[in-house]
């Protein structure tokens, strides 16, 4: 594939406003989170950070916000329980 025109400037990268449409979008953990690890949303890798949790390979993620153009992610089971005490 060949692209007839350069991208340029603010082009080049994404803003955090350009992914927030992955909020709240279900995964799995590919790697363990340590914080930092990879996560499978739809069958689409993503560089992800834990909410400052560890969370082990093949565990249900869910992303919980974008900061910073980060993908800030909560295991599910850990967020149930968070709702759940309040």
């Amino acid at each position: 594939i060949v692209l007839k025109d350069d991208v340029k400037g603010e082009q080049e990268f994404l803003n955090a406003s350009d992914m927030e449409y992955l909020i709240g979008k279900t995964g799995v953990a590919t790697t363990d989170l340590r914080p930092g690890g990879k996560g499978s949303f739809d069958g689409i890798y993503f560089d992800v950070l834990s909410d400052g949790v560890y969370v082990n390979k093949g565990k249900q993620i869910k992303i919980i916000r974008i900061k910073d153009n980060k993908i800030i992610v909560m295991e599910e089971q850990r967020e149930w329980e968070v709702s759940k005490n309040g």
